[in-house]
């Protein structure tokens, strides 16, 4: 048995001179002949048996072949990617000393010092591993990213170009842009993001281009891209040598938090297998089954999402986010009462949780219920829904369906103010401007709409309605030739 001494913020190491009882088993009690020194050992105490299975098996290589760089590297990478840092590092440096032409060693430090905020020497290490292996683009991504935090911006600009070069694409060229911004070079940072922007859409890179048509003067433009830019996350590269770590992660807790992740850096597929992994080695854990019914959900996968989320009900009948799932799933495939049936559930389990109630006023609005949606709607954004917007939009469209047009108004009016790229609210805040015949304020609304040129269609269709009834304001046609298409 491997001796075990574990707690997740007090994790300690011995290097030279300690074995695992394993080893000690075995006969090996060191490999000074390497010149490298003893492995660093970790005491684990009350360790999930996986963990403690990884790091024994990897140990053992070790001491099975005390020479090998490869096996002292892979020793470094279980204890890196399961939060031993120190231990790691000291592995790597003899991964490093044992196997000189390896970039992968030199490089995993980088990471760790990088992580620690000891950016300059982690710079150091990165150039040892550039030093072996020069064409390894996403090397100089975290190059670039580290000279930008340390204010040194042409060697940043440097090492993006060089990332494109090497064929790193929209990242590398997202780095260069944000160290343009940082030079006060805002107009040259457009011309870069601009073409960017057309083909990947992201959050982050509206986030930026409204900081230079800010700078820019451009206002309105500004106003926009930051709107469009509220939830940005930065851009993520692939970086096969930092994915190769997660072969090594051990234990329930540790991989999960990967699965969170990768969930949170968009990797629904990466995210979507491991979690599958962890069901099939753990059950329907609820926290399994409420990532991965969530994933499937949103990747399409109804099927599957129905089958793991009923399954998890079985097992955990009260769950919130497993009725909450189930209804948003039921009402996708228009199974109205089975999805209130979920919400309803939902909002006994936590009633002081947003997205029940936005979802039951999603369903209510589809049934033609606008009284009880509005109600739902009021009481998710009492407790601070996410997407407002998108709520207030749905009031506005209850109001509107029973004309009544100032309460749709104000609805839109919240809606634009909270996104001043959401178009369809601008649309339909137009037409119900014109229902009551405040011609001025309704033109604006789809001059900006049509100026943000999402929905063309729709805002022409809008446009035409405004004409129309105003015709009949003005006298020039009879109502029922006007009649608003809805």
């Amino acid at each position: 048995m491997m001796i075990v001494k574990f707690a997740r913020q007090r994790m300690w190491f011995r290097g030279v001179g300690l074995a695992c009882a394993t080893c000690l088993a075995m006969g090996c009690t060191g490999d000074s002949s390497t010149g490298t020194g003893n492995p660093a050992v970790i005491d684990l105490e009350h360790a999930d048996p996986e963990l403690g299975e990884v790091l024994r098996s990897r140990l053992v290589a070790v001491y099975a072949d005390p020479a090998s760089g490869d096996a002292r590297g892979r020793l470094g990478m279980a204890y890196h990617v399961n939060g031993f840092d120190e231990a790691a590092l000291t592995t790597y440096e003899q991964a490093e000393s044992l196997q000189p032409v390896n970039a992968a060693w030199p490089y995993y430090q980088a990471l760790l010092l990088g992580k620690r905020g000891d950016l300059s020497t982690a710079l150091q290490r990165l150039d040892r591993a550039m030093a072996i292996d020069p064409g390894y683009a996403p090397a100089y991504l975290r190059r670039g990213r580290w000279l930008l935090d340390m204010g040194k911006f042409e060697e940043a600009a440097i090492a993006y170009q060089r990332a494109d070069a090497l064929g790193a694409g929209p990242p590398a060229r997202v780095g260069l842009a944000e160290t343009l911004l940082l030079q006060g070079r805002s107009g040259d940072a457009v011309a870069v993001l601009e073409p960017i922007n057309v083909v990947l859409q992201h959050p982050f890179v509206f986030r930026l281009l409204g900081q230079a048509y800010r700078d820019l003067g451009r206002d309105d433009e500004a106003r926009i891209a930051m709107a469009r830019g509220r939830s940005a996350r930065p851009v993520h590269w692939p970086d096969p040598r930092h994915d190769a770590l997660l072969e090594f992660v051990g234990g329930f807790g540790r991989r999960l938090a990967h699965a969170e992740d990768l969930l949170e850096s968009g990797r629904h597929e990466d995210a979507t297998a491991l979690l599958e992994s962890l069901r099939h080695r753990y059950g329907d854990r609820v926290s399994i089954v409420t990532k991965l019914g969530w994933v499937y959900l949103r990747t399409g996968r109804h099927r599957d999402a129905a089958q793991v989320l009923q399954s998890g009900l079985e097992t955990h009948p009260e769950s919130y986010f497993l009725h909450l799932d189930l209804g948003r799933l039921r009402n996708t495939q228009g199974d109205y009462d089975k999805a209130l049936f979920h919400l309803q559930r939902a909002v006994a389990a936590n009633s002081s949780h947003p997205a029940a109630h936005k979802e039951q006023g999603m369903v209510l609005a589809r049934l033609g219920r606008h009284d009880d949606a509005v109600a739902a709607f009021e009481v998710a954004l009492r407790h601070g829904v996410r997407d407002a917007e998108q709520v207030l939009h749905v009031m506005g469209l209850a109001n509107a369906s029973r004309r009544r047009w100032a309460e749709a108004v104000d609805y839109f009016e919240q809606a634009t103010d909270l996104d001043p790229a959401f178009t369809m609210a601008f649309v339909h805040l137009g037409r119900c401007l014109a229902a009551t015949e405040r011609w001025d304020q309704a033109s604006r609304a789809l001059a900006w709409a049509d100026w943000l040129g999402t929905h063309p269609h729709e805002v022409a269709a809008a446009r035409r309605v405004l004409v129309d009834m105003r015709k009949v304001a003005d006298g020039r046609v009879s109502p029922a030739a006007s009649e608003p298409d809805r």
